[in-house]
């Protein structure tokens, strides 16, 4: 019996992961269709689709910080199941990583190189897309990069909301230097897969 709440652990991490889900399929509405936009403190189709645009732009921001805590958490329950005791409570899932076994770190690796070369394939078609040129030179984050970067996520984002460094893979935010994008909802809900990825064989192991 091991000597740690797993079961609360995975339960917390699956609610975070869903609500991440979910606000990536929230999208801007048809704002032809909405005919009392001056009604509800607008002056043109336009205003409101524009607010529209930066309620979801929060949103998907939310969910960056979500997938981060996911990630923390799976790495966590890997290393407990292998290791029979609780892991330490810090964010430092690169030195948990480097414990795990040959096996594990393995899967992890296959899962985030997946997405990696998904995301890649995702870029390079949007670059040929009109002004898609601003996406050129965007560098994408290694497994090294997110493991050790995720820290700073979970300990900093919700204050500062600052994207440092290369660009994350495991949500439908990317960036380059200052500047962020959305990917669009046709491509973010084929290509976000490694957070669900990793929690599944994270419980596939537990049982």
């Amino acid at each position: 019996m091991l000597k740690t709440n797993l079961d609360s652990k995975i339960l917390m991490a699956e609610s975070f992961l869903n609500t991440a889900k979910l606000t990536e399929q929230i999208g801007v509405p048809e704002i032809e269709s909405i005919s009392n936009f001056r009604e509800i403190g607008y002056d043109s189709p336009k205003d409101l689709q524009e607010k529209c645009i930066e309620s979801q732009m929060r949103l998907k921001i939310a969910t960056h910080f979500l997938y981060a805590i996911v990630f923390e958490l799976s790495i966590k329950i890997i290393w407990e199941i292998e290791q029979g005791t609780e892991a330490a409570h810090h964010h430092n899932i690169l030195c948990l990583y480097e414990q795990l076994s040959d096996v594990a770190k393995q899967q992890i690796s296959n899962m985030y190189d997946i997405q990696y070369s998904n995301m890649e394939k995702c870029i390079s078609e949007l670059i040929s897309r009109p002004n898609g040129e601003v996406l050129k030179g965007l560098e994408l984050q290694s497994l090294e990069d997110a493991l050790k970067g995720n820290a700073k996520i979970v300990r900093d984002f919700k204050y500062d909301g600052k994207f440092n460094g290369k660009s994350s893979i495991l949500g439908s935010i990317i960036w380059k230097d200052d500047t962020y994008w959305i990917l669009p909802p046709s491509i973010s809900t084929i290509i976000v897969s490694f957070p669900t990825d990793l929690l599944n064989y994270a419980v596939s192991i537990h049982h």
